[in-house]
């Protein structure tokens, strides 16, 4: 923490698209640290991937295609490491499996499959 910590200070040091990544990855180890060690980290690049099918899964549901959505969804989950070991991330990762579980949750609720909609919010929650 302080002056020098930061995002602004990566991207400074090595560019933008660079910059970002370092930081996260110095982020996501001192999280690790702080956790005792006992927190997973996906690697960056199939963190990155997820996010990508998370914003396509983002757009068919906005566009109605609920089944397209729930792949995208399914697929972005997997690139976690599925909803087991979602308890064991880093908490950002950890975060942004709860919001794919609960975007499931949604598309089972919109595909009238309601049994699989409490199970995937069931999953959210814990």
């Amino acid at each position: 923490p302080g002056v020098w910590s930061g995002c602004w200070y990566f991207t400074y040091l090595f560019g933008e698209e660079e910059g970002k990544r370092a930081w996260i990855e110095t982020r996501n180890k001192r999280l690790v640290k702080e956790g005792g060690g006992k927190a997973r980290q996906v690697a960056q690049d199939d963190f990155t991937a997820m996010l990508r099918l998370k914003e396509k899964g983002k757009r068919a549901f906005n566009r109605g295609q609920y089944k397209t959505a729930l792949d995208c969804f399914v697929k972005a989950e997997e690139l976690l490491g599925g909803d087991v070991t979602g308890i064991y991330l880093v908490p950002h990762q950890r975060a942004a499996m709860v919001t794919l579980l609960s975007n499931q949750a949604e598309c089972y609720l919109r595909l009238k499959k309601h049994e699989e909609a409490i199970v995937q919010a069931t999953k959210a929650l814990q």
